[in-house]
């Protein structure tokens, strides 16, 4: 799991640099800032694996994804986001 969230990761930091190459230099300043946050703050909504897919998959009665399924949809969501940013930096 740890080997899909960080090729994802690296994606992420690609577009982030194809987006606006300065923001990389601010990063050890956003991770200080993240880290200053009260516990339990998300400091995105991508880290929100059910709302990003917009399901539970800790339900009780069984209705909820399993967590291989959930990963897997959790990167697809954010890959199909990063895509979107792709094409749009096109235009």
């Amino acid at each position: 799991m740890s080997e899909r969230y960080g090729k994802l990761y690296q994606k992420m930091v690609d577009m982030l640099e194809k987006l606006d190459p300065e923001e990389l230099d601010l990063r050890s300043d956003r991770r200080a800032a993240i880290d200053e946050l009260p516990a339990e703050t998300l400091a995105s909504m991508w880290v929100d694996i059910e709302a990003t897919n917009g399901v539970s998959f800790s339900n009780n009665d069984g209705s909820g994804l399993g967590i291989d399924e959930a990963v897997a949809a959790h990167i697809r969501a954010i890959e199909a986001w990063l895509d979107s940013l792709d094409a749009a930096s096109r235009n």
